[in-house]
């Protein structure tokens, strides 16, 4: 399938990642030795200034190292190999969020650029370094996540799952660990969530049958045994 879709897929079927964290992922947040990923920002795209990283996640809770299944190795292995270096401009927005732009972006070249940006860019030193992008665009720079979106919700049709986005893979992820029995806990901390009530009300689904409440509500009752009057 074209633009290498298949691969963005399966990183997000083996760890639940957001698109932007996705295609956010450089060659030094991967360690093949302990089959781990860091996720360490989000890609996104900003009126005024275009396809940009930002080397933060979406929430603190995004912070996080994530283990994959051995599945996904082979694809993630040739990528990092293959990975495409990009010689980027950084601006530092704040004390733990770095701007991460392509060199050839303009600020403001075709819409203006958003106030926070232009205080940025007048108060902060910015500087220049290289960067090694595990999942680029065919063109060698960072993906658009509308394009991404777009081409996931391609693939889904192409195989039969009429109007789903990508964020089955991400309710998938959830679904799977839920039925092998992983805590609620440690699934929220999978999908980057800081609260527990966002895993359960909008990824899992409630349990038709629930056979917990009799062992634990045995103690309102009458002592085992005891018939009732």
């Amino acid at each position: 399938m074209r633009r290498d879709i298949p691969a963005v897929i399966d990183v997000m079927a083996a760890t639940g990642l957001r698109i932007g964290e996705c295609i956010a992922l450089t060659v030094d947040a991967v360690d093949l030795h302990r089959r781990t990923v860091q996720v360490r920002g989000t890609v996104a795209r900003h009126p005024g200034i275009g396809v940009v990283f930002a080397r933060k996640p979406k929430t603190e809770a995004g912070y996080r190292t994530l283990t994959v299944p051995a599945w996904v190795m082979p694809s993630l292995e040739a990528h990092v190999l293959g990975a495409v270096r990009l010689t980027v401009r950084v601006v530092q927005i704040s004390e733990d969020c770095d701007l991460v732009m392509p060199t050839a972006v303009r600020v403001g070249r075709r819409l203006p650029a958003p106030p926070w940006l232009r205080d940025a860019l007048e108060r902060s030193e910015s500087w220049q370094e290289e960067i090694a992008i595990v999942l680029p665009s065919t063109a060698g720079t960072l993906r658009d996540p509308s394009g991404v979106s777009r081409d996931v919700e391609a693939a889904f049709v192409f195989a039969g799952l009429d109007r789903d986005t990508s964020h089955l893979l991400r309710r998938s992820v959830a679904t799977q660990m839920d039925d092998t029995g992983v805590p609620v806990r440690e699934i929220a901390d999978q999908l980057g969530h800081a609260q527990v009530s966002m895993t359960q009300d909008v990824y899992l689904d409630r349990q038709p049958v629930c056979t917990a409440g009799a062992t634990a509500l045995q103690p309102f009752g009458l002592p085992s045994g005891q018939p009732a009057s």
